[in-house]
């Protein structure tokens, strides 16, 4: 008798964890393909009061990179790259901690992602705006 309990729930056990991994890949799923993505950045030096922002478009594309840590891969222009962990909600999780670099952003809709990338130092700061629709 103790067996076949000890059998049920192992089946049990094995069932409920294929399935939920199936639920992670099927929610990242839905952000990924081909997107066009407009990158601003706009760059600040303090000392020389030197204020500069400039635009380009470039195609890329949006891939998971791992299920298991929910992390999406955003090829957003040519060698520009992020790999943020992703909520089934859509939103980017904070992970800078002390760093002086930031990444925040979301998923509007499965078509449209948004998302900043901040950073500054002694004299200057940097954010990258980027924009992506599906194509």
């Amino acid at each position: 008798m103790k067996s076949k309990l000890l059998r049920l729930l192992i089946l049990f056990t094995l069932f409920s964890s294929i399935f939920s991994c199936e639920k992670d890949a099927d929610y990242l799923k839905k952000y990924t393909g081909s997107f066009a993505f407009t990158v601003t950045i706009h760059q600040t030096i303090y000392i020389e009061n030197i204020d500069t922002t400039y635009s380009s478009t470039f195609n890329g594309q949006i891939t998971i990179d791992d299920e298991k840590l929910r992390r999406l891969s955003i090829n957003y222009g040519s060698g520009l790259a992020i790999t943020p962990k992703v909520l089934e909600s859509g939103q980017f999780v904070d992970e800078g901690g002390y760093s002086s670099n930031r990444l925040s952003g979301q998923f509007s809709s499965q078509d449209e992602v948004i998302f900043d990338i901040s950073g500054d130092s002694a004299g200057f700061s940097i954010v990258t705006h980027v924009t992506g629709k599906r194509n």
